[in-house]
């Protein structure tokens, strides 16, 4: 599952994979260490990305790509390379969380 960034104890979200792979990325436990290629600095997207699909590899790139990007990942994640993905994230300003992908 998917612990709370603010309590880590608590789990948010729970995946079921039969086939396939998972990768979580976020800022919460190390913080600044995911960096911002557009600009040097930490990122400061999502706290929280997960993503779930064929290839771990692929998901935990996407992952990190959540959390620099944040919500504007919108701009990206509905491309059909990569529809055989599920992504959920907990945004940084909002404390809310956001999905998107197959069911």
């Amino acid at each position: 599952g998917v612990s709370n960034p603010e309590n880590p104890e608590e789990v948010l979200k729970v995946f079921e994979i039969f086939d396939g792979a998972i990768a979580t990325s976020g800022t919460y436990e190390r913080g600044g260490h995911i960096i911002d290629p557009r600009g040097g600095l930490p990122a400061i997207g999502a706290i929280s990305a997960t993503v779930v699909g064929p290839d771990g590899g692929l998901a935990d790139a996407l992952a990190t790509a959540v959390v620099v990007d944040g919500t504007q990942s919108a701009t990206w994640i509905g491309n059909e390379e990569i529809s055989q993905y599920k992504f959920w994230a907990i945004n940084r300003n909002e404390a809310s969380a956001w999905s998107f992908g197959p069911t």
